[in-house]
């Protein structure tokens, strides 16, 4: 009678049913261990847990239009960027270990270049714990007012939003809109029916001229990374500044570019490749789990 009544739910409607009965951190944890396996989804969601009751500690007194995402380090922020703000302040502990990593390896430096800002959470934060500089790279039409505004609600901090994205050559290039992001669309792929736009690209490098040399880079563009490396050859070779990277190994597979050629591009300038904890990760691993990976870019020296 079991046997029979099962087959007769296809997997399909079994797993449409687990998502209406199961609340979303159930179903969020299934997800996580079918990526990252048992363990590591246990220990993560357990962290999880701890930060949100840090969180809500530290911000039991804040005012609603203003969030601390680490002691300190308090902000008034565009409702439209708090949920984002949240995932680097509890919501997500690989995410809240990248900004803790950023903030302890940016510890004392003084220019950040921020590629794919966003909201800008890593150029408040910089500018918060460092009271140093920063430039915004942001090119989305949609989260381009949610940055401006909170730059305006906290302009305290040295923030300067520069409205275009970063590749290998200057010019022009199509992106596709996906929620707040804009994501650079490759040589035939069309995009959704109106979530295209054309933006302009500037290099890295073309900014020595007119901006101060940076001492920390962040770039976190959807897998357009390698091309903003290429274009910064003279601020990488020159410069050595700290890089914060993030590799996204699906989407750089249909650009045609394998993770062996960035960890080569940035080894041949001296710089060795850690996680943010400091411990040394492979170009073989990173391919071989195909998942989004934060790594850090330790200049030579």
């Amino acid at each position: 009678m079991l046997r029979r009544s099962a087959r007769a739910f296809p997997p399909t409607m079994l797993k449409s049913l687990a998502k209406r009965m199961l609340p979303a951190p159930a179903i969020a944890f299934v997800r996580l261990c079918r990526q990252r396996g048992l363990l590591v989804a246990a220990s993560l969601s357990w962290r999880q847990r701890a930060l949100r009751k840090a969180f809500e500690a530290g911000n039991r007194n804040v005012p609603a239009d203003q969030i601390e995402i680490r002691p300190g380090l308090r902000f008034k922020v565009n409702k439209e960027a708090r949920g984002g703000f949240e995932y680097f302040a509890f919501r997500d502990a690989e995410m809240c270990d990248e900004l803790d990593g950023f903030l302890r390896l940016s510890r004392g430096r003084k220019v950040l270049w921020d590629i794919g800002a966003l909201h800008g959470i890593f150029s408040m934060a910089f500018c918060g714990e460092n009271h140093g500089n920063a430039l915004a790279f942001e090119p989305s039409p949609v989260a381009t007012p949610v940055l401006r505004d909170n730059l305006a609600r906290n302009s305290d901090l040295s923030i300067r939003h520069l409205c275009c994205a970063v590749g290998e050559e200057r010019g022009k290039a199509r992106f596709e809109l996906f929620w707040h992001h804009a994501c650079a669309l490759g040589e035939g792929e069309s995009g959704a029916p109106g979530q295209v736009i054309e933006v302009d690209v500037v290099t890295l490098d073309e900014l020595l001229s007119k901006e101060e040399p940076p001492d920390t880079i962040k770039i976190d563009v959807e897998g357009y990374e390698f091309r903003v490396l290429k274009g910064a050859r003279r601020v990488l070779g020159e410069f050595h500044p700290l890089v914060f990277l993030e590799i996204h190994p699906e989407v750089l597979g249909r650009w045609g570019t394998a993770i062996a050629e960035i960890y080569a591009f940035l080894e041949g300038f001296g710089y060795a490749i850690v996680d943010p904890s400091g411990s040394p990760v492979s170009a073989a691993a990173v391919a071989r789990d195909g998942l989004v990976r934060r790594v850090v870019c330790l200049p030579p020296g």
